[in-house]
């Protein structure tokens, strides 16, 4: 972040990250803790829950601290939907939720249609509203 931020192209203080499946757990110390710059974050089809090992250890949890969209998709893996719904439900209207009923795991790149495009742009939208607000 560090160097992307240090480019002269870049808003050093107007960041926003997007991760997707599992690399939502890589966002999870920064979400927790946001950094100034830190203006939105996006979770396509996020795995945001995992144990750690060996058995017995804390969680590896996604718990957004700024403005945060999640792509929810409606034929996720049954087990990784239901840790999705928890942490809508826990956070509330913290997330901005978008949903694609008929996404599987993967559907931007898999499934071009309108209900995808929809979610992406939605998405793109919500970054760029909150990159413009001061």
């Amino acid at each position: 972040m560090d160097e992307l931020r240090a480019r002269p192209e870049v808003d050093s203080e107007r960041i926003a990250l997007w991760a997707f499946s599992g690399g939502a757990l890589l966002l999870a110390d920064p979400l927790a803790d946001p950094a100034s710059w830190l203006r939105a974050a996006v979770l396509s089809y996020p795995v945001v829950h995992v144990p750690t090992e060996p058995p017995g250890y804390p969680y590896a949890t996604v718990e957004p601290g700024c403005p945060t969209a999640l792509i929810r998709v409606g034929r996720e893996e049954p087990a990784w939907l239901a840790v999705v719904d928890r942490l809508l439900d826990r956070a509330g209207r913290r997330i901005t939720r978008l949903d694609v009923p008929h996404g599987q795991h993967g559907f931007d790149v898999l499934d071009d249609g309108d209900e995808s495009r929809r979610a992406i742009r939605a998405a793109l939208a919500f970054v760029a509203d909150r990159l413009a607000q001061p």
